[in-house]
């Protein structure tokens, strides 16, 4: 069983839609007691895996009493979610379970988004939540664009900025500006 209850949808579809526009349609989602992951593969050619990592506390009610792998494609969920939203409704309700036709308690709507089991699961293990840092939805795209061919991109974090940085490519955030530098030249976005 699988059961959990945000109580504004707009967060997380904002949130989701930085997945939808870097990767392919294709979702992993990992649920477990203490986290609710969404990943996906950057492209096909690479191995670059975004995640989103969800903790219980940010729900209104989240129950996973054990391990669950599945995938969806995303794009319709996505849609759904956004008919909800559209229609007036703030909060989102998410169950493996079956809902009683005949439950009529509130004002809800019943959408169907197929769920597949996950015959290669995708992870990306642990993080350290001690140190991190907060990205704008689109500066992160902006990022996840501009390395999404390399397979590996060093991430530097320090008290003041972030350096993502492949070869000669780097992008560098700190409080102050946001810079892309190529070699000797130095863009600001």
């Amino acid at each position: 069983m699988i059961f959990f209850e945000l109580p504004q949808i707009h967060g997380f579809l904002e949130a989701i839609s930085v997945l939808t526009e870097t990767s392919e349609d294709e979702f992993d989602l990992k649920f477990s007691p203490a986290i609710f992951s969404i990943m996906v593969a950057a492209s096909p050619s690479s191995r670059c895996i975004i995640s989103l990592q969800l903790s219980p506390q940010i729900f209104r009610t989240y129950v996973c009493p054990t391990l669950h792998h599945k995938f969806l494609f995303f794009r319709a969920f996505c849609d759904t979610m956004q008919e909800c939203q559209s229609t007036g409704f703030s909060s989102l309700i998410f169950s493996f379970q079956e809902q009683d036709p005949h439950d009529t308690y509130g004002c809800h709507m019943i959408k169907t988004v197929r769920l597949y089991p996950s015959s290669e699961k995708i992870d990306v293990g642990e993080f350290d939540f001690g140190t991190f840092v907060s990205i704008e939805s689109q500066e992160f795209i902006n990022i996840i664009k501009r390395f999404v061919d390399f397979d590996n991109v060093l991430v530097t974090l320090s008290s003041s900025q972030v350096k993502f940085s492949y070869g000669r490519t780097e992008i560098i955030l700190t409080q102050e500006s946001i810079r892309t530098r190529r070699g000797d030249k130095e863009v600001t976005i």
